[in-house]
């Protein structure tokens, strides 16, 4: 019986342990995919007013206080913008 609880127990810390894993990729996932939608609004910005990359996530952020948005509402407009323009 002692072994077998010591098994057991061995194989719930490694559920958790993976369960964390699990968890702490999808955070990095999401975060590497909002990373990208934010850049490739600013390159939109950019081809739009003729400016380097710093000047145009200024103007995201401009863009978001001044319609008390969170920067990935501003960046969602601007994809749906682009998305359904003319091909």
């Amino acid at each position: 019986m002692s072994v077998l609880a010591d098994y057991l127990g061995h194989a719930l810390e490694a559920a958790a342990h993976d369960d964390k894993r699990g968890r702490a990729t999808g955070a990095l996932h999401d975060a590497i995919g909002v990373r990208v939608d934010i850049e490739r609004a600013v390159g939109v910005v950019m081809n739009q007013t003729d400016c380097d990359a710093s000047v145009a996530f200024r103007e995201l952020e401009t863009r978001s206080a001044a319609n008390s948005d969170n920067i990935l509402e501003v960046v969602r407009q601007i994809h749906a913008s682009i998305d359904d323009g003319p091909a």
